[in-house]
């Protein structure tokens, strides 16, 4: 999580940097969505998520890894407000799949 206090009006700039570990086995599609939301439960909005799927037919690998950037604006007034990077796997079965590192950064910029 991240959190940020904002004196006024304005936009705030929430963004991730996160390497991800995922499992995958020949015969099962993987799927990953990652998103930043106002909750931990927060699914985000689809046009600000990030996707990584691994086809069915791929080999089987364990703990392949990929980074990604996730970022997302929030218009805001006066106060304090905290984020969350989210990540859920819709397809594929849960191995020792993991955020393996994450930064998760806010920036405000007044109207």
């Amino acid at each position: 999580t991240v959190t940020i206090t904002v004196p006024s009006s304005g936009t705030i700039v929430v963004e991730a940097n996160v390497w991800v570990l995922l499992d995958h086995t020949t015969g099962t599609s993987d799927q990953l969505v990652l998103n930043i939301g106002t909750s931990a439960t927060d699914g985000g909005d689809a046009y600000n998520n990030v996707y990584w799927t691994v086809p069915s037919a791929m080999p089987t690998y364990p703990q392949g890894n990929k980074t990604f950037t996730v970022r997302r604006h929030f218009t805001v007034t006066a106060g304090t407000y905290t984020y969350y990077l989210n990540g859920v796997m819709p397809t594929g079965a849960s191995g020792n799949d993991e955020f393996w590192f994450a930064n998760l950064q806010a920036v405000f910029y007044n109207n």
